[in-house]
């Protein structure tokens, strides 16, 4: 038997708070692969309903035939859960990056200014 799990952290844009447009969020994986008998055990603890990775495993599960599920390779799925999130650290970081960039023009701008009030 082979298990792997592993927390996947990651910011999400925040629908419903205004005032704070992005949340850090977790997910929780958990996957068994039983050799012997070729089975694997999936644990999947998501913090949103209907979020990104939900609506994903959805479409997949109704897509897929049990003849098409039976012979897919699971590994791949790994795959799939960190693509549904790895995008939107970038867009993250820029957000951060232009809020830094503001505060730093802002503090740039009131020392111009004290300097030039001291003359």
């Amino acid at each position: 038997m082979l298990d792997s799990m592993y927390t996947l952290i990651y910011p999400e844009q925040s629908e419903y708070q205004k005032s704070l447009s992005w949340t850090i969020r977790q997910t929780g994986v958990f996957h068994r692969v039983d050799t012997s008998t070729n089975t694997n055990f999936w644990m999947i603890m998501s913090p949103m309903a209907n979020s990104k990775l939900h609506q994903m495993l959805s479409t997949a599960v109704q897509e897929f035939s049990w003849h098409k599920l039976h012979a897919f390779n699971w590994d791949n799925l790994h795959s799939e859960i960190l693509s549904c999130y790895i995008g939107n650290w970038r867009w993250y970081l820029n957000h951060l990056s232009d809020n830094i960039s503001s505060s730093v023009g802002d503090v740039w701008n009131r020392r111009r200014t004290m300097e030039v009030d001291d003359l």
